[in-house]
């Protein structure tokens, strides 16, 4: 029986952590997790996606102010596991991640040393990758760096958007981990280094920015950023006819064609369709949000908001 000890706080962690709940082999001594958060417009308090599954699986489950709380630290000592294993948490201090006899190890949402960093899988698509994958890599004292012990690749179909690749790769980890247990467990496993000074895009932390479309250079560009915002926050740009104000734009579908290119970046409006065209093609608008309404389809805002003919992007 392997004694864990697991770390996790969004729903994104659920899979792998149902898979160590369901699996006979494993124990899940303790989850720890982030404290009960106010959330929501009434602030309402909450509890994390995995503080909820732990409910659920009547597991033990540890929310620290601080992750060097003497109090915590000594509870894990406690429970003498094999390993730690972590899913979308926060950096961990040395003397947390050195603590399991058979080490402590990371499931990261890209193929590393690629997209380091809080946002690999709003990068991935941002960048127009065509594949990612899950990474399980042992915690060293630098983020994202430590060895590779094993790596899941997946393609990035043309379309797709945060959402789906974010649940794909979210129920990816869930093999991922288990093998990669019974892999340290059993000794069948190598880890290697990363190329610690590889010339790879990276992943920082979005911000307000990462959802403005101004200035992107290009029609496939913008069409990379509608996609890495959907379904939140949402990519903005001016609106052409009243350029104070910003709309949120969803579901884009790219087309390369000759047909459809234009030599600006502009606004396309017919009857009951948008698109924004370029010289490298153009991107056909599925759904968009107003400021102060809720997302329609395109075809059902322009009814009641008609408007044909071509703007310039601003």
């Amino acid at each position: 029986m392997t004694k864990v000890v697991f770390f996790g706080t969004p729903d994104f962690a659920i899979p792998a952590l149902q898979g160590l709940i369901d699996a006979p082999h494993i124990q899940i001594q303790a989850i720890v997790t982030a404290q009960d958060k106010p959330a929501g417009r009434g602030r309402s308090i909450r509890s994390s996606a995995v503080s909820e599954a732990a409910d659920r699986a009547s597991i033990r489950c540890l929310k620290p102010e601080l992750l060097t709380d003497p109090a915590f630290l000594d509870s894990l000592e406690d429970f003498n596991a094999d390993l730690f294993v972590v899913i979308a948490f926060r950096k961990l201090p040395d003397i947390l991640w050195q603590m399991p006899k058979h080490g402590t190890f990371n499931l990261h949402a890209s193929l590393l040393p690629e997209l380091r960093g809080a946002a690999p899988i709003h990068w991935a698509i941002a960048h127009g990758l065509k594949s990612t994958g899950m990474t399980a890599f042992f915690i060293n004292d630098r983020i994202d760096t430590g060895d590779i012990i094993d790596q899941q690749h997946i393609a990035i179909q043309v379309d797709e958007t945060l959402g789906s690749l974010y649940q794909r790769l979210s129920n990816l980890s869930q093999k991922l981990t288990l093998s990669t247990i019974e892999g340290i467990m059993t000794g069948q496993i190598t880890a290697y280094k990363q190329a610690q000074k590889a010339q790879h895009p990276q992943a920082p932390k979005i911000g307000p920015s990462f959802q403005q479309l101004d200035n992107m250079g290009g029609v496939q560009s913008i069409h990379n950023r509608i996609r890495a915002c959907d379904p939140s926050p949402g990519a903005s740009l001016m609106w052409p006819v009243d350029n104070s104000l910003k709309v949120k734009l969803f579901s884009s579908s790219f087309h390369g064609d000759d047909a459809r290119k234009s030599e600006a970046i502009s606004w396309e409006f017919s009857k009951e369709s948008l698109r924004i065209t370029g010289p490298d093609g153009c991107c056909e608008i599925g759904e968009i949000q107003y400021p102060g309404k809720r997302k329609m389809a395109v075809s059902d805002f322009l009814r009641g908001m008609p408007i044909q003919g071509n703007f310039p992007l601003v």
